[in-house]
């Protein structure tokens, strides 16, 4: 399993886990681009993000990660090493070793986020909590993406930040419904869950794969992308002259939802990237959708830059 060992039954939301070692104003590391619901978390806690550039087929840059800690004080590294959000990628497992020397040299907790890892569909799973023997990576993931969207419920291997965890916990949202708790343990002791996943990584790799045909065939010169190791979004690059923010409002005329690029950089970089949902049950409508969206990419590609 994508999971290192066991995790402890505590449930906490990302932010709990950035206030065990934090203070307004610290200055957290993530990758870039980063899932833009890590940045506004931080922003609303009053901490600074400090974007770590990536490299689209092996994650966070650990060279740049460790010039930043040398030049300045790093209070936290927030990221996925497993599936990330946006780009899909996963880490290799070297790399993910070579992280965690980084954090244990420079002290820095780390906080991973695995909500996507059992959405795998190749390359290493294993969570880089699994190289950590100081206690300083925290493992959190959710059922949210792979059972139900509406289940609320996660949980997080605290290591040496475990009580701290559980107290925050304790005084910001106190407790999950114990029904819904014993609903989950019963169906994930029973074996459901390892079939469940088998048939929903093939399901997302299906439809992942014939976006991304669809994508390559409509969508102008100049657009790229590269294929993720699991989930279900595609991180699309589109021809430099368009920007996916007008793109995104025009779209949504249309009644499409597509994520900008700029969403998952505090400095609103990615401007001509967009992030792609393949989930959708819906294939005839999905077709429709991303038939029309290339359109408009099209008729943006086709104007000159300002």
């Amino acid at each position: 399993r994508c999971r290192s060992r066991p995790s402890i039954t505590v449930l906490a939301h990302p932010s709990n886990l950035v206030l065990t070692h934090t203070k307004p104003g610290d200055m957290v590391a993530v990758e870039s681009p980063a899932f833009y619901g890590f940045l506004q978390t931080l922003q609303s806690l009053g901490l600074q993000a400090l974007p770590i550039v990536s490299d689209p087929g092996g994650g966070i840059d650990v060279k740049a990660l460790d010039a930043a800690a040398r030049s300045m004080k790093l209070a936290a590294i927030v990221l996925s090493t497993t599936v990330s959000n946006p780009t899909g990628q996963s880490m290799s497992l070297d790399h993910k070793r070579r992280l965690v020397e980084v954090a244990a040299l420079h002290q820095i907790p780390v906080i991973e986020d695995a909500t996507f890892a059992d959405l795998h569909f190749q390359g290493d799973c294993q969570a880089a909590q699994g190289f950590d023997t100081t206690g300083l990576v925290m493992l959190c993931a959710s059922l949210t993406k792979t059972v139900a969207p509406g289940m609320r419920i996660g949980w997080v291997d605290g290591g040496r930040f475990s009580e701290q965890i559980s107290y925050l916990k304790r005084i910001s949202s106190i407790g999950q419904s114990e029904v819904m708790e014993l609903a989950i343990a019963e169906y994930l002791s029973n074996g459901g869950m390892e079939s469940h996943l088998r048939r929903i990584r093939k399901a997302m790799q299906s439809r992942v794969y014939r976006m991304a045909e669809g994508i390559d065939r409509l969508f102008p010169e100049g657009t790229s992308f590269s294929l993720p190791s699991g989930g279900f979004l595609l991180w699309v690059e589109l021809p430099g002259q368009v920007d996916s923010l007008k793109l995104q409002e025009k779209a949504t005329g249309f009644g499409i939802g597509v994520a900008p690029g700029a969403l998952f950089s505090p400095r609103a970089e990615y401007r001509n990237f967009i992030r792609v949902n393949c989930a959708i049950a819906d294939t005839t409508k999905a077709w429709e959708g991303l038939a029309t969206l290339a359109t408009l990419v099209a008729e943006q590609a086709m104007r000159p830059s300002s």
